[in-house]
């Protein structure tokens, strides 16, 4: 009997599972490694594909621009494969099996051309981003895509959009690794952007361009100091808390411009000497206000001063009109306005003081007192000097109109009152004067040739109707009112007249009234007319 080989057997039930396990790990490891490695691919074809896209699109925005003059972008991506951008084999579908959306947009300022395609992972698309200039990763309905937006050739966005992204979680961050090179082969390198820097740096957070910044020596021996703190840049200012404003200069400020032969090296310059500052240039004008519009000309040749005038002809040329004071609504103008040198106006009385001393307010007064009333207070009125003289003198009962060729000896107007109802009137010339209440005398007394006047002045004259009144002049002291009725129209209703009567009863001490009266025979009888009869009627003071 042949005895059993207890050592010959096969995988038992545990070794067979551990087995498996093992299997289905490195199964799985190899799957995700070649999932991974078909996403970096397919990545890197999306990407190629996406700038070959954004190549063809601009050259399609040219060429429209060159036959037309204007640019524009295709309406999608089959106007670039079938117009020989892209030719018709170009894939309409990204490796990853998702279409190329390509559509143009109109802000209204600018045309756009946007490209989207969907891909697998949020990965993927930031993947994507990275190898793709202005590319960002954006989710809709839920699933991952990759957009890019592209400007008209020519407002291409700055290096903020160029810059590759590592968007490694949701606050993406712009990333450039190695020296930034810029033109004629300057690079840009070691900058220090960490957040707790110990030297001068860019600010990594956007709250401020540059923190703190020196150059041109150490501590006060400083040229130029930039305060972030302060947010203020001095110059020579001896350190970066001494800038008194945004702007802080210590010593003297030139601004040199080289030009042509006519104005090469000229400058503009702000010195300090001592407590005063200057300005000035080396040219023989200085200009405030621009070139085409200067608001102040300095002719330092000349010494003259331009107010909108660019080529002044007296100390101060002005062009244009002056204004002074304080009240907004006063008009204290030297105007050209309709012809006019002068103009005073607002809300109160306007005046002009005139004085020969610095010891009293005005020796004259000329003012507008009211509305259309111009006074001159203080002094008298002379036209032509030394020749005619208008005077009024304020404080006494004596008025004049003078009108005088030398020594005040010739002929004179006034008014004197001397009470109520008292009025006596001057005529002085040169050989007569003569005044009383009622009086008047013209002419010369040597010769007798004397027109003179006395009382019986005719106060009114006027034609009034039967029964109306007629109002008692105000005479002068020493005089009555009178009054001399004349008939001046009859209606004779075509009778023979037989008599007429124009007379006036004194009904008050104001008034009279007139009656103007008609008699006619009708043949039979004597009767009374009175209707639409008239009288010329004159008052007199005698």
């Amino acid at each position: 009997m042949r005895k059993a080989n207890l050592n010959n057997h096969g995988f038992t039930l545990i070794e067979l599972m551990i087995t498996m396990t093992i299997f289905t790990i490195m199964l799985s490891y190899a799957s995700l490694s070649f999932i991974q490695k078909r996403h970096t691919v397919g990545a890197d074809k999306t990407a190629q594909e996406i700038n070959m896209i954004q190549a063809a699109a601009k050259k399609y925005y040219m060429d429209y621009y060159q036959t037309n003059s204007t640019g524009d972008y295709p309406s999608s991506l089959s106007d670039l494969q079938n117009n020989n951008y892209l030719g018709t084999n170009f894939p309409s579908n990204n490796p990853f099996g998702y279409s190329y959306s390509c559509s143009k947009i109109d802000t209204g300022t600018n045309k756009l051309f946007q490209i989207e395609t969907r891909v697998p992972t949020p990965d993927v698309a930031r993947q994507i981003a990275s190898k793709v200039p202005g590319a960002q990763y954006v989710t809709l309905s839920g699933n991952p895509y990759v957009r890019v937006t592209i400007n008209p050739p020519g407002t291409e966005a700055s290096l903020d959009n160029l810059l590759h992204r590592d968007a490694a979680s949701t606050n993406e961050q712009r990333t450039m690794y190695g020296n930034l090179l810029l033109a004629n082969g300057v690079t840009l390198e070691d900058l220090d952007a960490s957040k707790n820097p110990t030297g001068y740096q860019i600010d990594p957070d956007g709250v401020n361009i540059l923190n703190d910044f020196q150059s041109g020596g150490t501590g006060g021996n400083g040229v130029l100091y930039v305060s972030s703190v302060n947010k203020k840049v001095g110059i020579n200012t001896g350190g970066l808390t001494n800038a008194q404003e945004a702007l802080h200069v210590v010593g003297n400020v030139k601004v040199n411009r080289d030009g042509d032969s006519t104005l090469n090296d000229e400058y503009f310059q702000v010195t300090v000497t001592n407590t005063d500052t200057k300005l000035f240039t080396d040219r023989n004008k200085l200009y405030i206000g621009g070139t085409a519009n200067n608001i102040l000309t300095v002719d330092t040749t000349n010494n003259r001063v331009g107010i909108n005038n660019t080529n002044p002809n007296y100390t101060v040329d002005v062009t244009g009109n002056i204004k002074w004071g304080t009240d907004p609504n006063s008009k204290g103008l030297l105007s050209t306005d309709q012809g006019a040198s002068l103009e005073l106006g607002g809300t109160g009385t306007p005046y002009i003081d005139f004085a020969n001393d610095g010891t009293t307010d005005y020796d004259v007064r000329i003012q507008l007192t009211g509305d259309d009333e111009l006074s001159i207070n203080g002094g008298q009125l002379n036209l032509a000097y030394n020749r005619t003289r208008i005077s009024r003198f304020d404080g006494s009962n004596t008025h004049w109109f003078r009108y005088s060729q030398t020594n005040d000896s010739d002929l004179m107007f006034g008014i004197h009152r001397n009470a109520a109802n008292d009025y006596d009137l001057y005529l002085k010339g040169g050989h007569s004067y003569r005044t009383n209440s009622v009086n008047i005398t013209f002419g010369r007394a040597a010769n007798g040739s004397v027109l003179n006047l006395k009382k019986g002045l005719i106060m009114q004259q006027s034609v009034v109707r039967d029964s109306q009144t007629v109002a008692k002049p105000n005479c002068p002291n020493g005089t009555n009112p009178y009054i001399f009725v004349t008939p001046a129209s009859i209606n004779t209703n075509g009778y023979p007249i037989t008599g007429i009567s124009a007379y006036a009863v004194s009904v008050s001490s104001s008034y009279w009234r007139v009656y103007v009266r008609a008699w006619y025979w009708n043949g039979n009888s004597t009767n009374n007319l009175s209707t639409n009869n008239t009288a010329i009627v004159e008052t007199r003071c005698l």
